[in-house]
C-alpha cells in the first residue's frame, strides 16, 4: 500500500544562479512537496521508530530537483520530481537578467 503525504507552502530563502549578484542577494522560494510511502505500519503500531522521517527526504545523489521561471504554471519537479543528471543537457550561453548585464555569457 502506498500512502500521500502533502507538504504545501514550505518558505525558504536561497541563493542561485549565474549571475554574481544572485548569490549574493537571493530570493524566496515556496516548497510544495508530495511524498509516497508505505505508513501502514505506523497506522498499526503507532510506534515514532515507524513513522517517516522527513530529516531523510532529499533529492537522490546524481539527481536535480528542477523549477521552471514561471512557477505557478510551469511543470517542473514539484509534479514529476527530481530528474537524473543524465536526462540534463545543455549549456546557458545568454543572460537577460539582471537587464544592465544583458548579453552573451562567457
Amino acid at each position: 500500500m502506498t500512502d500521500t503525504i502533502f507538504i504545501k507552502g514550505v518558505l525558504i530563502h536561497a541563493r542561485h544562479g549565474v549571475m554574481e549578484h544572485e548569490s549574493e542577494v537571493g530570493q524566496r522560494f515556496v516548497i510544495d512537496l508530495e511524498l509516497y510511502t508505505d505508513l501502514s505500519d505506523s497506522s498499526r503500531s503507532d510506534r515514532l521508530a515507524d513513522t517517516v522521517s522527513y530529516s531523510e527526504v532529499v533529492v537522490p545523489p546524481g539527481s536535480f530537483f528542477v523549477l521552471g521561471d514561471h512557477r505557478n504554471l510551469s511543470r517542473d519537479s514539484r509534479d514529476f520530481g527530481p530528474v537524473e543528471a543524465s536526462y540534463i543537457y545543455g549549456k546557458a550561453v545568454f543572460g537577460y537578467w539582471p537587464v544592465d548585464k544583458v548579453g552573451r555569457l562567457r
